[in-house]
């Protein structure tokens, strides 16, 4: 079976002895080995945890022809790192897990066990944990990222509909740096402001970007929407895409089709509201049943594009 080996590697790496290990670099980043990964079988091979998009794993040439060479960015303490390998879109994993004790570059680890995490100054309920904004792509200094953030929750906390989702919020949300390299953020919450710097696409925005994944956790990443004429939805990102394009409009902002890409909701639909909630009746009620009080406040909202008063 394929396990994770030591940077450098111990003369007997070809059998599993690591079960944890602490990250010492200044810049915080892992370097970590891999043995076992199948020359025969096309990557991606990937070394992370669960999540696909917590950390990000570049590969190398190791030291012996029978290893690889991983440099992992965002790992924290507690995490745990394993190998995998993607098949039939989905990643299986190929080793066991290695625990992460402590990682010198990361000062957050300490406040996190304390309670003691930063808090943002426009909602107390959300905290961050800034380890890895230096080692996203672009990268932010932890101050930066810090403030960048706090000004997309400013922005959402001056909306009827973006006040609503806070407040909405079932528990305390750490928001954490997004370190892939990629325009994208997840219901964990991760999240990279310097990859969203304009947001000319509908729905692109940092403010909206952040709005669509507290919105995932007022639902609890619930899912069971449908595709239905033609928008896609993924199964989670009805409410997501919706409540955002509502919050959107109230700003002067284009809308967002649906969650494949950034793509403008067709003119039709936004000329006429009623037929997106005609043919979307099915995800409106079931996203009404799931967050009543929410999607009430939307309905509400009068003046923009707005299905959801069909409710």
């Amino acid at each position: 079976m394929a396990h994770l080996v030591p940077d450098p590697p111990p003369v007997n790496y070809q059998n599993p002895t690591l079960t944890s290990f602490g990250i010492a670099s200044a810049d915080g980043v892992a370097r970590i080995l891999a043995w076992g990964l199948d020359r025969a079988t096309p990557w991606p091979w990937r070394v992370g945890t669960d999540d696909p998009m917590e950390v990000q794993a570049d590969s190398y040439l190791g030291p012996q022809p029978d290893l690889t060479l991983f440099l992992v960015r965002g790992a924290r303490q507690g995490m745990k790192l394993a190998i995998f390998h993607q098949e039939g879109g989905s990643w299986q994993r190929y080793s066991a897990y290695v625990e992460v004790t402590s990682n010198m570059a990361d000062h957050y680890a300490a406040a996190l066990a304390s309670g003691t995490l930063p808090k943002s100054t426009n909602w107390e309920h959300i905290l961050f944990y800034p380890f890895g904004a230096t080692q996203s792509t672009p990268p932010l200094s932890e101050a930066d990222w810090m403030t960048k953030v706090d000004d997309g929750i400013r922005l959402i906390k001056g909306n009827t509909v973006g006040m609503a989702v806070l407040a909405n919020l079932p528990e305390d949300i750490v928001v954490y740096p997004y370190v892939q390299p990629y325009d994208n953020a997840n219901s964990a919450v991760h999240i990279n402001p310097a990859r969203f710097p304009d947001g000319f696409k509908p729905g692109s925005r940092m403010d909206e970007i952040l709005i669509h994944e507290l919105i995932h956790r007022t639902e609890r990443n619930a899912g069971g929407y449908e595709n239905r004429y033609g928008f896609m939805f993924d199964g989670t990102d009805f409410l997501t895409v919706n409540a955002t394009n509502v919050y959107s409009c109230m700003l002067g902002r284009g809308l967002r089709k649906d969650h494949h890409d950034f793509q403008f909701l067709p003119e039709e639909h936004f000329r006429d509201p009623k037929l997106h909630f005609d043919q979307q009746k099915p995800n409106y009620e079931l996203a009404h049943g799931r967050v009543p009080t929410l999607v009430d406040t939307i309905k509400n909202v009068t003046g923009v594009w707005n299905p959801f008063s069909n409710l």
